[in-house]
């Protein structure tokens, strides 16, 4: 948990932007999958995302959301993608990954348990072990 109670306000409300425009801007590329503008902002989003949780310790949150950033580096560069998958797969990847930075969040502000394994988060992404 965040022992500051201000930084944990601004990581609240900072991180809550960042994941929303992340939600959204993922079901923007499901359905325009050409868009480079949106991928570049996502891209944007999970870098901030992560550089704000790495200054706070938030390491776990900071962890996902640089793998997030790098598959959507892979994807910009049309490189091979985690897991061979097909893109709907990666989009629901994506999906999840988010998902899972909103319970990290959430612990880091609250000190709640997140109930989330990150190694198990990151394999997922990363296409290993998810049946797809």
């Amino acid at each position: 948990m965040i022992d500051d109670e201000e930084l944990r306000s601004i990581f609240k409300a900072a991180s809550e932007e960042h994941l929303q425009n992340l939600d959204d801007g993922l079901l923007h590329l499901e359905t325009h999958p050409d868009d480079l503008s949106i991928l570049e902002a996502l891209m944007r989003e999970a870098h901030s995302l992560k550089g704000d949780a790495n200054m706070l310790g938030v390491k776990d949150v900071g962890t996902l959301a640089h793998q997030i950033e790098h598959v959507l580096t892979q994807l910009k560069r049309q490189e091979n993608l985690p897991g061979d998958a097909p893109i709907e797969t990666l989009y629901e990847r994506l999906a999840h990954a988010i998902a899972a930075i909103r319970k990290l969040v959430h612990a880091a502000v609250t000190g709640e348990p997140a109930g989330v394994d990150t190694f198990h988060a990151l394999a997922e992404l990363m296409g290993a072990g998810s049946g797809g």
